[in-house]
């Protein structure tokens, strides 16, 4: 499996492999991926206890996240750049994307404890673990585009979980409404290429007049899109998992 961590304000991307001891990074160890975070609440609780009532939900933490890494490298000098490198993503967003065999899921966190660096052979391979907090422990696919026609669009959450889509128009737009389940986002204005996130509720122009937004249940599923002024709209959906 192959890791990258790239920070969002400074830094270079780091690449990961875990199928060769050549120079460069390569994955040693691995921790937090795989699961789930556990909810917060105490889904038992005991109501003989004062106060202690049943959650009306139950929801997740942080995910932890450890790269256990190592690199080895042509000098010493390289290896320490290469733990400045590690200690400088500290302070900054890091998306970390893993690429197996279903494909790359993407998570984005901070650096939540020392990596405390060490060496050995002479100071040329460098050994560190890098643990990172994830406040959003969902991971995210690629962004798939579903493109409507017909006044429907059929969409593809290939995850476990509900993802926000974003609907695109290419072309110019100047009303458009989308549809689910009873619930509708509609939108007017006149703009040449439209992009409406259904997570945040922000529209790239124009206005958002009925905004009861809603997520792609896991699956496939029929959307109704309706639009005027003649641009192509397509849906797009970046699968999520627990």
């Amino acid at each position: 499996m192959r890791f990258t961590i790239t920070p969002t304000e400074r830094g270079e991307t780091l690449e990961l492999r875990s199928d060769d001891n050549s120079i460069g990074w390569y994955l040693t160890g691995l921790d937090g991926w795989w699961g789930t975070p556990a909810p917060r609440e105490d889904p038992e609780p005991d109501p003989m206890h004062d106060g202690d009532m049943p959650p009306e939900s139950l929801t997740q933490g942080a995910r932890a996240l450890v790269l256990e890494m190592a690199a080895r490298c042509e000098s010493s000098v390289a290896a320490e750049r290469l733990a400045d490198q590690v200690c400088g993503l500290f302070g900054q967003d890091l998306v970390i994307v893993g690429e197996g065999p279903s494909g790359p899921r993407m998570l984005v966190g901070h650096l939540a404890d020392d990596p405390k660096p060490r060496f050995a052979e002479s100071g040329r391979l460098l050994f560190c673990a890098v643990a990172i907090s994830c406040p959003k422990p969902s991971k995210r696919g690629r962004e798939v585009a579903f493109r409507a026609s017909g006044g429907s669009c059929s969409v593809v959450n290939e995850g476990n979980m509900p993802a926000w889509p974003v609907v695109r128009v290419s072309g110019r737009c100047t009303s458009l409404s989308v549809s689910y389940g009873g619930q509708a986002v509609t939108w007017s204005g006149d703009a040449e290429g439209l992009v409406i996130d259904f997570a945040t509720g922000q529209a790239s122009a124009g206005t958002i007049g009925s905004d009861d937004a809603f997520a792609i249940p896991p699956g496939r599923h029929a959307l109704s899109v309706s639009s005027v002024g003649g641009g192509e709209v397509s849906v797009c959906v970046a699968a999520a998992w627990r």
